[in-house]
């Protein structure tokens, strides 16, 4: 993985000023832009430890692997974000359909452990 990764990242985002929010996940960082026509995401493919590009509910993600976090906190001492405190949703206005299918994970992400459990006690009971 290239030194100071997360440095040359914040360069090819166009700078600390283009981005309006950064998070990440697991594998991913996340971030939204002020302006998407200043990111140099072929430069960005191309850096040793970043394993692609995507956008994805009006987010820009960078795929890095379970180093992320490093490079999250990377960005964040070089940039006035916080870590804890940056804005993890895009600024926008999200369509009726995404809306409503964000609704409905929320609603039943929490009850498919309870729906496995329970498919696997009725095919160890009732076969």
């Amino acid at each position: 993985m290239e030194k100071d990764l997360g440095k040359k990242i914040l360069q090819l985002v166009g700078g600390e000023a283009n981005i309006s929010a950064i998070t990440h996940c697991a594998t991913r960082l996340r971030m939204s832009f002020q302006d998407k026509k200043k990111v140099d995401e072929a430069g960005i493919k191309q850096l040793d430890g970043v394993l692609g590009t995507m956008e994805k509910g009006g987010q820009y993600q960078v795929i890095i692997g379970p180093a992320v976090d490093q490079i999250y906190q990377d960005l964040i001492r070089a940039t006035r974000f916080e870590s804890g405190v940056t804005e993890a949703e895009p600024k926008g206005k999200k369509n009726i359909i995404t809306l409503f299918l964000d609704t409905v994970a929320g609603i039943f992400t929490p009850l498919l452990p309870l729906l496995a459990g329970s498919g696997v006690l009725e095919e160890l009971f009732f076969f």
